[in-house]
């Protein structure tokens, strides 16, 4: 099944084909949104599946975000050891 969410972080609209069928897809929103964690609403998907039908954010997504957070961090550490030199 084609599930289209948005970021929540971009704002992007991003599309993902996820093995499910339209009824267990409305089953397990139904699940989730009542209460229940989104791994026991949709058991049956991956980490990256769940997130991105609970965030919209593709595991390609993740990783950009990833490498700039380490890209900042690896700027910051480099800044402050020239600061105490």
């Amino acid at each position: 099944m084609r599930i289209v969410r948005k970021s929540s972080t971009s704002n992007k609209i991003n599309l993902m084909e996820i093995a499910i069928t339209p009824h267990e897809y409305k089953i397990g929103l139904q699940e989730w949104m009542a209460g229940k964690y989104i791994q026991d609403a949709f058991p049956t998907l991956s980490t990256d599946e769940r997130e991105f039908i609970k965030t919209g954010i593709t595991p390609e997504e993740w990783d950009d975000a990833c490498a700039k957070l380490e890209f900042q961090e690896d700027v910051i550490t480099e800044r402050i050891g020239n600061d105490r030199e």
